[in-house]
This record gives C-alpha cells, structure tokens and sequence, in this order.
C-alpha cells in the first residue's frame, strides 16, 4: 500500500503529470494505474476547429483596447469571434474584489477555478464551432501575479494544468510610467495596493522572464507604446499566419 511509506519516499509532482516514487520499482505493477496521466479535457483535439489567443500586459498595457480591435478585424475578415475577460464569474471576481489581501495560494486557486468555469462555459464550445477567442488575460496573469505575491511557481502551474491553453498569447510590453500614467488617466483615482510603481516593476520583470523561460507556449512580445491600431493589426496578421 502506498501509505506504508512516509511523504519522503515520494515525489508527487503537479495534477496532469506523473507520480515519481523513489521506490517504484518495489511496488507490483498495480500501482502503475497511479502513474497514468488524468483522461480529463474539456476540449478533444479532435473537436477544436477555432483558435483561442490571449492578450496580456501589465496593467495599462492596453489589453483590453488591443482585445476588442483584434476580434473586430476578425470579424471584418469574415471569421467568428468573441471577447472574453479574467476574471469572467461573476461572484469570484467580487470575492476577489473583497479580499485584497486573501492569501496568494486562495487567489491562485480562485483565479483557476474561473478559468475552468469560463473553459466549460464558453472557450470549449466556441472552439468547437471554429470560433475565434479573444482573451482579455489568461493563465500567464496567475504565473505573474500570483508568483510575485508569493505563491509557488508549482502549485501555480498544478492548479492551472487542465485548462485549455492558448494558440498563442500576445504580451504587451510598455514601461511601467507608460502603464501608470494609463491608469491614472483613465480611472482618475489613487492607484490599488497592485498597481504601485515598484509592483508594476516586478511584474513587467516576471512577464518578461516567463515569456522566455515558457517553451512549450507560444508568446509574442509586441511593441505596446505604439498606435492601438499599429498593434492590433500586427496581432492580427500574426494569428492569420499562424
């Protein structure tokens, strides 16, 4: 039985992967069932005939601008598309909203079990009908945020690893006065606890590592500073490309 060894003798990795045991070669061969990776998707590859793509950034960055102007050239082109955002449920977004200070795991989780609504709901069935998705933020917001206030890359990664990826995710990159200034004006209020100029900072520097550390996703660093319609076309000649 498994239990008869302590948590030492084990090295359980992230949901979606396997299970390594240090001493799996003294177990019978029952226990390889454990090994098997979970059968659980909420899209088949043979059921996805549309394309997902994510815009992400720094706060500021344009995302939601850039979002909108991408699905509407879609569109114009004769394609389906629709907009999405994340936080998308409702009530997890006003627990957000309520807890500022909730603990980075609880947010990570949170942040993940919307995903999985917006999944079921929405992604998986535009998907199927060779819909365009065009995300407002995505999994690599929790690689972000959620690491910087101090949840583990891991457990990030374990919480996140059922959802549908993105064909590709496109990063914004402004400089953090660019984005403050954004805020600022648009909002015309005090910037939140998340939204301070040396928050910002550590958030472009994290963006900037996981887009080149994250291989097996593709990411496209695209000039923020310039015209919203000069990168919403680069955008979209680039998701027509690919």
């Amino acid at each position: 039985m498994i239990d008869k060894y302590s948590s030492e003798d084990a090295i359980i990795l992230r949901p979606g992967t396997k299970i390594f045991l240090k001493r799996i070669l003294s177990y019978n061969l029952d226990m390889s069932k454990i090994l098997e990776e979970p059968k659980f998707s909420f899209l088949k590859s043979d059921e996805k005939k549309g394309r997902y793509v994510a815009i992400e950034g720094i706060d500021g960055s344009g995302k939601t601008t850039i979002a909108e102007k991408v699905c509407n050239l879609l569109m114009q082109g004769g394609k389906r598309c629709i907009l999405v955002r994340e936080p998308w449920t409702l009530e997890i977004k006003k627990l957000l909203e309520n807890n500022p200070k909730i603990d980075p795991v609880v947010e990570a989780f949170l942040f993940a079990t919307d995903r999985m609504i917006l999944n079921y709901n929405v992604i998986s069935n535009a998907l199927k009908e060779d819909t365009y998705v065009i995300s407002d933020r995505c999994y690599l917001s929790s690689l972000v945020y959620q690491y910087i206030r101090g949840a583990e890359e891991s457990i990030i990664f374990a919480l996140n690893s059922l959802i549908i990826k993105p064909d590709a995710i496109f990063l914004l990159d402004v400089s953090v006065e660019t984005g403050l200034k954004r805020l600022m004006e648009k909002k015309k209020r005090e910037l939140t606890h998340l939204e301070g100029f040396e928050f910002l900072k550590k958030v472009k520097e994290r963006y900037l590592e996981i887009s080149n550390t994250l291989k097996d996703q593709k990411i496209f660093k695209i000039d923020g500073e310039a015209k919203p319609e000069e990168i919403s076309e680069a955008i979209f000649n680039k998701i027509i490309a690919l």
